[in-house]
Order: C-alpha cells, then structure tokens, then sequence
C-alpha cells in the first residue's frame, strides 16, 4: 500500500504546479487508499489547499468554516487512538493558517503557525513541517523578522535531505535571497535566486516561477532598473493569467502599479489600481489591503484629486483604525494641502510610536517626510535651525539604511544631505557626501542615477566657481548667491518628495511650450555661441553667453569634449534649469581644424521649476536625442520646426513638479 503522505506530497506539487486536470486525475486515482472518512478530509484539504494558492481567499474560509464541524466529529470519534495514518489536525491548522495570512491577519497566522511546529507529532511528517517552516519565514520577511527568518529557514533547509521534500528547495532559496540581499551580499543573492529558479523549472512550480521573478523584480527595483523590472512583473503577470493564480496576480499587478507611479506613469497606475480592486474584491484577497489603499492615495494625490486621496485613506482608516501606516500617509496628504503644522505634530507622534515597532520602510518615510516640513518652513523663514533638523533626519534615514542594506534608499539621504551642506555653502562637507555616494556603489552606479550625479558635480562646480570668484565679478555672473540656494533647496525637496509623494502626472505640452526653450550652441572662434531656438534666432544676451561658456566647461571637461546627456543645471536666477545634451556634428563651416569638418555642439532645454526631471525616463531622452542627430548632415541645416519638434518630444517625459 501506498504511503498516504507521499500521495498528500504529489497533490500539493500538482497545486504549485498549476495542473489543475491532473489534480483531478490525481484524487480519483488516490481515492482507493484512504478509508471512507478520511477520503472526504483527504479531497478537501486538497481542495482549500487549491483555493488558498490560487487565492479565491473568501472562498477558502468559507470551505473551512463548512468542514469544521464533521472534521471536529471525526477527531472526538478517534481520540483514543495513539496516531492516525493522516496529521489532519496540524493539516486544517495549516490551511487555517494561510487563510489568516492572506485575511491579513499575520500575527494569527503566525501564532497558528507556531503551534503546528510545538506538537509533538509534527516530526513525524516532514512534508507539514517543511511547509510550516517555509510559510513562517514568509510571514516573518512581511514583518522585517530578519533574524526568525534565518532560525527557521535553517530548520527548513535541514529538512530538505529527505529526498521527498527538494520541491520545497525553490520557495527556501528565494527566501534565502531576500536574506541575502538585505545583509548587501548580491552575489549570494544572485546565486540563490539562480538555484531557486533552477528548481522550480524542474519541478515546473508556477508558484515558485512567479516568485523568484518578482523577487528579482525588487532587486531591479532597489536599483533603480525600472524598465528591468516592469519586464520581470509582466513576465510574472502572465504566468499567473495562463495559470489562473489570481493571488500572484494581485501581488504582481501592486508591484507593477508601485513602479508605473514611480516612473511617472500615474493614468497608467490608476488604471492597474481599478484591474486590481476588481481582483481582490472577486476574491476576497486581504493582505495587501492596507497597502493598496495607501498608494492609492498617492495616485490619486499626483493627479491633483485630494478628495479621492482623503476617500481611500478614510477607508483605511476604518479597517485599520490603530495603524501607523495611515497615520504616517494622513500626515503625507495634510503635507500637501499645506497643513504643515498638523503635518509635523502627527509626524513626530508617528515618530515616537514607531521607536516600538520594527517597520524600517515606514519609520523611513516618516524620517524623510520630517525633514521635508523643516524644509518647507526654511522657505519662510530662513531660519538656519531648520537646515539642521532636516539634516538630522536625514542622517538617521543614512544610519539606518546602511545598516539594512538598502542602497537605493541610502543614495537619496545622502544627495539631499550634499545639497543641504551645498545650501549653507559648506563645501567640504557637500565634497564629502558626493563622494560617500560614489562609494557606495563600488564604482557600479545604475544607469537610472546618472543624472542625479551629474547634477551633484555640476552644483558643486557651479558653488565652488562662486566661492572662487571675486565680489566684483559675482556681481556679472548670472547665478547670484540666492539663486544657487533656491536651486539646492529645491534639489533636495524634489529628492525628498521623490522618496515620499512620487511623481505627479506627466505635464501637458501646449500649457508649457512657451515656458521651455530649446537653444542650440556651437563652437566659435569666440568661443561657445548660441545659434539657434525653438522660437527662432537668438539675440544672445548675458545670461545666454555666461551658460554657454559654462556649460561649455562644465560638459566638455577642457579637451575631453564628452558626448551624453547632463544635468539638470542651473540657469538663471528665477530658479529655471537646464538640461543639456552634448555631441559631435558634421559642419562644413567649423571654425577649428583639429574638428576636421565636425563641431562640438550642445543641445541646451531650458525649462521652469515647475517641471521636474526627476521621474524622468532618461534613455528615452537619451535616444530622442540620437535619432535627431543621426538625421543631421550639416549643422547648417538644423530649423526653428527641427528643434521644435525635439522639444516636444522631449517635454512629454518630464512630470510637473510638487515644487
């Protein structure tokens, strides 16, 4: 006779597997080894099983619930027995168990969880504690339980030498990655994921497939490799429609939403937001509750909607009527309605109760948010106490980041703090942050933070050039020391509001046609000269020839002439910017012969701080940028409508700002 376990092991594997029809195949065919009774308990513990993976969790529990009662006769009827044949009372506690996991419910869950690994004849079924193992260490990486999750992912690991268990191997190492790479160690979290994928195309576990994409999805994501990672969720997306799992569905499609928004690509996510509701209210599907209505709020609140942001936050409010996260989020919506000072109260009562909990993203983001107030209060001011306190908060966020591993978040602390040391002119320390950040990333920076960089090095040229000049020669210059200020002030609340609010929606190009300008520079015996604009010729004025010789310097770095895209930088004294992308074209009236035919251009976007490049997708300016030139035959040859219609292209990836 079969062994009735390794029969529960082959229909949990078709479950992870998603093979629905063998599933069938399988419990008529297993039907002939269990009694009368335990034929009913075995085909329904496979059947919850089925609905809690899929994640029809309403479905689920109500199953539960109608199996209770006739499974309480059956354990009164065989108490006196030493053992069963089957562990059904630690298997409908398990079930239980995940259905309280996905009710949102994780301290139940794990309290359940917990006791099947106390009973004392849990060892006696490998298969149930190495399933308890591994959905307790998930419940614990939900949590920030770093430290339980290693304790029981040992035991797990431990478990896996009965070759009967090696199923389990993918959803361990996964795991195991996230460990990983929370301790900063991204090699061992590359191989694990790997191994976890490795093992999951062997065994064909849909479920593990899905989690090991969006797992590495988050790797993408910390790195700023958005486009990377949009690609992995798709890919995991669609596993889960082909397959039917609409609880990896749901999970998937929040991430996705979280990077559209951060992208900037708010209609988008607002349109993922309804396709998910719809989902978690077919089935029943409540872990994620709490953080879907928070960034929902935040969509709504990056398309100007307050009263639908102030909606979601009120329903979160009243399922989760204790919760820091909505406390925190309220604060963050009264932030941007202006109500600073009732912003600030709840910050720092936020603040003082999360010095008791272990929610690192959430004590982050109220850490940031904290010094945004400060920032916003200097603008009145001027009060240098502020600057301080913001850099302050700033540094606990660097603390506690860096001891989390958390590069990404890291980044944003310590460029907010160069701009801020930048902001009261303390060089030395603003040299020291900038090249902390360079540091951080061992010389591997990602593709996606360039611009910040080169936009830190510009205003540390542009502060140092300032501090070097004379009184008299400051006075010509078209960057006052109140204009370099402004710029670093608004540097670091667009960094902050970037780590908080996210983007709001993409502008709208007639509003701001007339509020960019797109110049075009070349060299002359002069030196750099503008000579042409989207809006016609040039009538070259001070601040025009000034940012051009800057710039100029600034890009091509003495004889080095480097060719990209840098930026943002600075411009004139009203606090408009600059983007500049510079190259080499073909000119037949090129004034120096070491060009042999060619000239050294910039091509300068002047554009309001009322936009904001950050959010912004730079390979597509990048190659916007390349297409037109790879048209160019002569510089000659560029018009007003060529450069206008560049312009445009390259407004519609910028968002407007919160500035």
């Amino acid at each position: 006779m079969r062994d009735k376990t390794d029969l529960l092991l082959q229909g949990i594997i078709l479950i992870h597997q998603a093979e629905w029809h063998l599933l069938e195949q399988h419990l008529q065919d297993s039907m002939v080894y269990f009694s009368t009774e335990e034929k009913w308990f075995y085909e329904n513990f496979l059947r919850a099983y089925q609905l809690i993976i899929v994640g029809r969790t309403r479905d689920a529990s109500n199953y539960l619930d109608v199996v209770e009662s006739r499974f309480l006769s059956y354990l009164e009827s065989k108490k006196q027995k030493a053992r069963h044949s089957m562990p059904w009372t630690l298997l409908f506690w398990l079930l239980r168990s995940l259905v309280l996991l996905d009710m949102g419910e994780m301290r139940k869950s794990r309290r359940l969880l917990n006791k099947i690994l106390l009973h004392p004849s849990v060892r006696d079924y490998p298969v149930v504690m190495g399933l308890c193992y591994m959905y307790i260490g998930f419940v614990n990486i939900l949590s920030d339980s770093f430290d339980q999750v290693k304790k029981y992912l040992d035991e797990a690991t431990a478990l896996l030498k009965d070759p009967t268990l090696q199923f389990l191997k993918s959803e361990i190492f996964r795991l195991k990655s996230l460990i990983a790479f929370q301790e900063g160690k991204l090699r061992h979290c590359a191989e694990l994921l790997a191994a976890s994928i490795g093992v999951a195309e062997t065994f064909n576990d849909k479920i593990a497939r899905i989690h090991v994409l969006l797992t590495k999805a988050q790797l993408h994501f910390e790195r700023a490799q958005f486009e990377l990672a949009l690609d992995l969720i798709d890919e995991a997306l669609e596993i889960g429609q082909q397959s039917g799992l609409l609880k990896d569905q749901i999970e998937a499609l929040f991430f996705k939403i979280q990077l559209e928004h951060q992208v900037g690509n708010i209609e988008k996510a607002l349109q993922k937001l309804k396709e998910l509701e719809n989902l978690r209210k077919l089935t029943g599907y409540q872990r994620k509750l709490l953080d879907i209505k928070c960034l929902a709020s935040k969509i709504y609140l990056s398309l100007d909607n307050p009263q639908k942001a102030l909606e979601q936050l009120d329903e979160a409010a009243q399922i989760f009527p204790n919760s820091l996260k909505v406390q925190a989020y309220l604060s963050l919506f009264l932030l941007t309605q202006n109500y600073y000072g009732l912003s600030k109260s709840l910050l720092e009562l936020s603040l003082e109760r999360l010095q008791h909990f272990e929610l690192v993203d959430l004590y982050i983001m109220v850490l940031f948010l904290l010094a945004e107030v400060e920032l916003i209060h200097y603008r009145v001011d001027r009060d240098e106490q502020r600057i301080t306190r913001a850099l302050s908060y700033l540094q606990n966020v660097t603390h506690e980041t860096i001891k989390e591993k958390r590069k990404r978040i890291t980044y944003y602390a310590m460029l907010a703090q160069f701009h801020l040391a930048l902001l009261s002119f303390d060089l030395q320390s603003a040299k020291l942050y900038l090249d902390n950040v360079m540091t951080l990333f061992d010389d591997d920076l990602p593709m996606e933070f360039l611009p910040y960089v080169s936009q830190a090095e510009a205003s540390f040229v542009f502060f140092e050039n300032y501090m070097k000049s004379s009184s008299e020669s400051r006075k010509e210059r078209p960057f006052s020391k109140e204009s370099l200020q402004q710029m670093s002030l608004d540097n670091t609340m667009m960094l902050l509001q970037e780590m908080t609010l996210g983007p709001k929606a993409k502008v709208n190009l007639a509003e701001y046609d007339n509020e960019t300008r797109l110049m075009l520079f070349v060299q002359k015996e002069s030196g750099p000269s503008a000579i042409l604009s989207d809006q016609g010729k040039i009538m070259e004025d001070t601040t025009t020839i000034l940012a051009g010789v800057v710039y100029s310097s600034v890009v091509a770095q003495g004889n080095r002439y480097y060719q990209g895209l840098f930026g943002p930088l600075p411009y004139a004294q009203d606090g408009s910017q600059a983007l500049v992308y510079s190259t080499m074209l073909p000119d037949s009236k090129s004034p120096d012969p070491r060009y042999k035919g060619r000239n050294y251009c910039l091509f300068v976007l002047i554009f309001p701080r009322t936009l904001s490049y950050y959010n912004v997708n730079r390979g597509k300016i990048q190659r916007a940028f390349e297409r037109f030139i790879s048209r160019v035959a002569d510089v000659s040859k560029i018009t007003v409508n060529d450069l206008r219609q560049l312009k445009r292209e390259i407004i519609k990836y910028f968002s407007a700002s919160w500035l």
